[in-house]
């Protein structure tokens, strides 16, 4: 089964948002609502998580194992 890299964004931008992280809740929503090919939303996507947890390094333990997790994929299917 394909990895749906999108519902996990969404679903990130969820668990964020329930955390009190609205602001990049929204960034990875707009990353995904402005990208016009699935490259430049998955580029979209691997930026912002990047600047996420490099950022905000007292996001708690559950927001940013996915996070990680979502980043990790898509550095791999981007090489």
């Amino acid at each position: 089964m394909a990895r749906d890299y999108y519902a996990e964004a969404r679903g990130l931008a969820s668990t964020l948002a329930e955390h009190g992280y609205g602001p990049w809740s929204q960034r990875l929503t707009d990353v995904i609502a402005a990208g016009a090919t699935g490259g430049e939303i998955v580029m979209g996507l691997r930026w912002t998580l990047g600047q996420l947890l490099e950022t905000e390094q007292a996001l708690p333990a559950e927001p940013r194992a996915e996070a990680e997790s979502l980043h990790n994929g898509l550095n791999r299917l981007l090489r």
